[in-house]
């Protein structure tokens, strides 16, 4: 009887240091992954920001201290290209120069609400396609003046919405006179 009650305390003893070594692993575990998520990574910096004309259309330059990685965004109301860049922040670009045009209508850096995102608003005068092109530490936004074949022609944004309107106003009345 002895030896039994012996064996069961032993084995009480055995499991309760089993799970304090197991408890005390993931303790240690969780604690080193907190530290790697809270290691903060290196940031970019964007030191200048310039709009210049080409021969087919305008160019907005990003210049920063190494390779930026971005997502572009178009947006139809106001009429726009937004770049989101994580992991960058803004130096003083000073007031950005746009020449005399009739595509790009301001530029307007800034920083995201959680400071670690540069937002880049390119705000457009008329709707035209646009392509981004990274060459090392340089990203460069390309708008087209003209169209490429078999595409309609870049037009004012409230030009295409008064023209869907006309056309939307016609049809209706065309089905009043076909079905009176």
């Amino acid at each position: 009887m002895r030896n039994r009650r012996h064996t069961i305390n032993i084995g009480k003893v055995l499991l309760v240091g089993l799970l304090v070594l197991v408890m005390a692993g993931c303790a240690a575990k969780s604690v080193s992954e907190k530290e790697i998520e809270e290691a903060p990574p290196e940031s970019l910096t964007i030191s200048g920001i310039n709009t210049s004309q080409t021969d087919d259309g305008m160019r907005v330059s990003i210049k920063a201290d190494g390779e930026l990685t971005y997502t572009a965004v178009k947006q139809r109301d106001p009429l726009g290209v937004i770049l989101y860049l994580p992991l960058t922040k803004l130096a003083d670009t000073g007031k950005i120069a746009i020449p005399d045009n009739h595509i790009i209508d301001s530029v307007i850096p800034s920083m995201t609400a959680n400071q670690k995102t540069a937002r880049i608003e390119i705000g457009l005068l008329k709707d035209c396609p646009y392509k981004v092109e990274k060459d090392s530490s340089m990203l460069n936004v390309f708008f087209a003046s003209t169209q490429a074949a078999g595409q309609p022609p870049c037009e004012a944004g409230s030009a295409v919405v008064s023209q869907e309107l006309g056309a939307s106003k016609t049809m209706d009345d065309k089905e009043k006179v076909e079905h009176p």
